[in-house]
């Protein structure tokens, strides 16, 4: 503990100290130390200065076993600390690992509800898609009947017209024949006693087939009703014809609402 203490004295003091101790300090010193180095007591002989330089010897190993103290703990502190920051390195790595592995399980947890999600929108969206053609299919289908209809309609409204025209011209012809049975023609004069008999004869004759001119008015009447039921008949396909095309616009207006909804749900 001496050679210690004494060691501290020279790194304080420096190595001079030593040569202003009192010259029995230095003996006793020298004694002390020589009883810790070799366990014995120095011989009376001894030379004083030999005990000094051994002293000074005994203080430089000292302080170099300090030093080497020094340093070692210096290591040691050194090595502590980086297994201190190895262990903290680990608890982090570990917290880490830790929140990770929660993290994925939650992640598991909601990726079937994830899954799910997606499969309904993808069988939404198809459903949407199979909408939205049957309703584009529907709209197509609805113009080429609506434009079938239409046909249809000026073709039954030529028929009519032209069965009205036909029964027009039957009867300004029916009209004309009577006119031109009445009177006899203008500019001649009194018929001669031949005439007389032949009008007589005549007037037999109309007579006798006053019957036979019932026939061709019965025809005409006939073909009147037949006409007038051929025209009843058109008017009647040409109501159903008004009626179907109004029906089929009303459908195909709320067609093409429907693929407009269709493509509005598809585009979401």
């Amino acid at each position: 503990m001496s050679v210690l203490n004494a060691g501290g004295c020279h790194r304080r003091h420096g190595p001079n100290r030593l040569t202003r101790l009192p010259a029995w300090s230095v003996a006793a010193w020298f004694a002390l130390s020589c009883i810790l180095a070799t366990g014995r007591v120095p011989a009376a002989d001894e030379p004083a200065d030999g005990g000094k330089a051994e002293l000074e010897e005994l203080v430089r190993k000292a302080d170099a076993a300090e030093a080497r103290w020094n340093a070692a703990k210096r290591e040691f502190d050194a090595v502590a600390k980086e297994l201190q920051t190895v262990r903290l390195q680990r608890a982090r790595m570990q917290l880490e690992r830790d929140r990770l592995k929660k993290d994925i399980e939650e992640l598991q947890k909601k990726r079937q509800p994830l899954a799910d999600a997606v499969n309904k929108a993808v069988q939404t969206e198809k459903a949407a898609k199979a909408k939205l053609d049957a309703a584009a299919k529907r709209r197509a289908e609805l113009e080429k009947a609506l434009g079938a209809l239409k046909k249809e309609l000026a073709a039954v409204t030529a028929e009519l017209e032209s069965v009205k025209k036909k029964a027009s011209q039957n009867g300004s012809s029916g009209g004309d024949g009577g006119s031109k049975g009445g009177k006899p023609p203008s500019g001649q004069g009194k018929p001669s006693q031949a005439e007389q008999g032949k009008a007589a004869v005549s007037t037999s004759e109309k007579a006798n087939t006053k019957d036979a001119g019932a026939k061709p008015r019965g025809e005409a009447d006939s073909k009147k009703k037949t006409q007038d039921a051929t025209e009843a008949k058109l008017r009647a396909r040409l109501a159903e014809l008004r009626k179907r095309i109004d029906d089929t616009s009303r459908e195909l207006a709320q067609a093409v609402k429907a693929v407009q909804a269709a493509e509005a749900e598809a585009a979401k």
